[in-house]
C-alpha cells in the first residue's frame, strides 16, 4: 500500500556574486538551530504562487540589509537603472521525511552582499560561500549543492529529481527525452570546441556502440553515421571522427577489456572541465536512448564514464536507474 505524502512547495533564492579574480560566490542561510546550510527562501504561501513567494522573499532580505539586487546594465525606457530579472534554475524535488515530499523551485539572482557583519534574516545569517567550497560544506537538501555548481557552470536550467528504484512507466515522463538531452547539447555547442572534447566524445560513443560486447558492419556503419552528423561534433571534420571512431571499435572488437580502458582513458580527458564533461556524458545517454531502448550494458557505459569524469551521479536524469 503506497505511503501518503504531503507535498511542500518551496521557493529557494541562488544569490550569487562575482567576487575578485572571476570567483563566484552564492550566499547561503545557516541557521544556529539546524546542521549546515540552506538556500535563502522558505515556504510557497497558499495563493501566492513561486514567483509571489519569491518576491516577498527578496524584499525581506533587501530591507533586512543584507544587500541588493543587481541593477541591469540596460536602463529602463525612463532612464532608471532596473534589477536584474530572476533567472530559473532547477526544480529539485526531496525527501524531507515524515512522509513529506519537497518540491523547490530555484530561481538565481545576482547579488551585491552587505559590507561587514553578515546579517541575520529571520534568524538565519547570511553568508558568502565560494561555489568551489560548496563540496566540503553540508546543504539541504542534499541534492542543491550539485544544483548550484552546475548552474553556475552552465546556467541551464534543469529538473534534479529524486531517485527511482525500478522502472516505471509512470516516471517515464520525467527523464530527460532525448529531444532535451540535444537540445541542451546544441546549446552549448560553441563551448564545446579542442581536441580534448573531440576524443572524449568519440571514444564515449565508440563506448556505448559496443557496450553489449559486439558491433557488427552494420551498427558501427549506423553509429558512424551518427556521430559524423551530429550538431555539437559537426564542428570537426567527418575524416577525423571517423577515423578516431574505427580505431575504438576496432580496439574493442580485438580485446574488449583493453579497448574499454583506453577508451575511459580518452573520456577522462575532460575530467575536472564540468561543462565538457557532463555534455560527454549526456551525448552517451543520448546515444544510449537513440533507439528507443536504454538497456542496462549501455546504461552501465556511461556510468563508467561518470565514474571516471568524477561527476555526480544526478548529472542526467531524474531517477538514478537512467544511468
Amino acid at each position: 500500500m503506497p505511503v501518503p505524502t504531503t507535498a511542500a512547495l518551496d521557493v529557494g533564492v541562488l544569490l550569487y556574486d562575482e567576487a575578485g579574480g572571476g570567483q563566484t560566490r552564492v550566499i547561503l542561510a545557516r541557521r544556529p538551530d539546524q546542521p549546515g546550510y540552506a538556500l535563502p527562501g522558505g515556504r510557497v504561501e497558499p495563493g501566492e504562487g513561486f514567483e509571489g513567494a519569491l518576491r516577498r522573499h527578496l524584499a525581506e532580505w533587501t530591507a533586512a540589509g543584507a544587500g541588493s539586487v543587481r541593477s541591469s546594465p540596460r536602463p529602463d525606457r525612463a532612464g532608471s537603472p532596473h534589477p536584474v530579472p530572476p533567472a530559473f534554475v532547477a526544480c529539485v524535488e526531496s525527501g524531507g521525511g515524515r512522509g513529506v515530499h519537497e518540491l523547490t523551485m530555484v530561481f538565481a539572482v545576482p547579488w551585491t552582499p552587505a559590507p561587514g557583519t553578515p546579517p541575520s534574516v529571520r534568524g538565519a545569517v547570511l553568508e558568502p560561500v565560494p561555489v568551489r567550497d560548496l563540496g566540503a560544506v553540508s546543504v539541504r537538501p542534499a541534492p542543491l549543492a550539485p544544483v548550484i555548481t552546475r548552474w553556475v557552470d552552465e546556467t541551464w536550467p534543469f529538473w534534479s529529481g529524486v531517485p527511482v528504484s525500478s522502472p516505471d512507466p509512470r516516471w517515464s515522463g520525467l527523464r530527460q527525452s532525448v529531444a532535451a538531452l540535444r537540445a541542451q547539447l546544441a546549446a552549448r555547442q560553441p563551448d564545446l570546441r579542442g581536441t580534448r572534447f573531440r576524443d572524449a566524445s568519440v571514444a564515449m560513443c565508440a563506448l556505448v556502440a559496443a557496450a553489449d560486447g559486439w558491433i557488427d558492419q552494420a551498427e558501427r556503419d549506423q553509429m558512424l553515421a551518427f556521430v559524423t552528423a551530429d550538431e555539437v561534433l559537426a564542428v570537426y571534420p567527418p575524416e577525423e571522427l571517423e577515423r578516431l571512431f574505427d580505431a575504438h571499435v576496432d580496439r574493442l572488437r580485438d580485446n574488449p577489456a583493453a579497448g574499454r580502458e583506453t577508451a575511459l582513458t580518452e573520456i577522462a580527458k575532460v575530467r575536472g572541465r564540468p561543462l565538457e564533461a557532463r555534455s560527454v556524458v549526456q551525448l552517451g545517454a543520448v546515444i544510449g536512448r537513440a533507439d528507443g531502448q536504454y538497456d542496462a550494458t549501455e546504461r552501465q557505459a556511461v556510468s563508467d564514464a561518470v565514474d571516471v569524469l568524477g561527476l555526480d551521479r544526478s548529472v542526467l536524469a531524474v531517477q538514478a536507474d537512467a544511468l
